[in-house]
């Protein structure tokens, strides 16, 4: 999470110019896979900063992602448009914890969205793709949704590599990084 940047929740957030640099970046590392594959299944977030994303990263595939709102950035309830400062006057594991009580951290917001309730949302959508699909999500969507594919516990999720800009190609329960800040 960026310190000067609100959480942004399910409204999302605007995508500045570093963002932007790296969705460009990151287009040539989603060029190698098959964009006939790719074709068959395009989904995003239900946020402008994802679609410019999409937009970006895959330029030269002749179809944009289809919006599915069970992608949505987890709802953090009280905490939405606050500083990550601010929040860690209020939850200072966000601060101090490991980097798993940080991760932990997200599902306890008060009025937000559990990790139950979030994970099934990101697991409806792993479901339904019956076919190879590109999938564009910022955030603790991407790691939430990497770890479900790769069948990992809870407890791993926060280790998952990941950062802005980073390209993973999910097959067969495995994960390459295709690009990476």
């Amino acid at each position: 999470m960026e310190f000067a940047r609100p959480v942004s929740g399910p409204k999302g957030q605007p995508l500045d110019r570093a963002w932007e640099g790296s969705g460009g970046r990151s287009g040539a590392a989603v060029a190698r896979v098959d964009y006939r594959l790719a074709l068959s299944g395009c989904v995003g977030q239900p946020f402008g900063r994802t679609r410019k994303t999409a937009e970006i990263a895959l330029r030269d595939v002749p179809a944009m992602p289809e919006i599915v709102l069970e992608l949505a950035e987890i709802n953090v309830g009280g905490w939405q448009g606050l500083r990550r400062a601010e929040i860690e006057k209020l939850e200072p594991r966000l601060a101090t914890g490991s980097q798993s009580e940080r991760f932990e951290v997200y599902f306890s917001s008060p009025g937000g969205e559990s990790y139950d309730a979030f994970s099934a949302r990101i697991r409806s959508v792993l479901e339904a793709a019956q076919r190879p699909t590109v999938i564009v999500a910022h955030g603790i969507v991407g790691r939430v949704l990497r770890g479900l594919w790769l069948g990992l516990e809870r407890s791993q999720l926060a280790g998952l590599p990941g950062g802005q800009g980073c390209i993973f190609h999910l097959k067969e329960g495995h994960e390459e990084v295709l690009w990476s800040n």
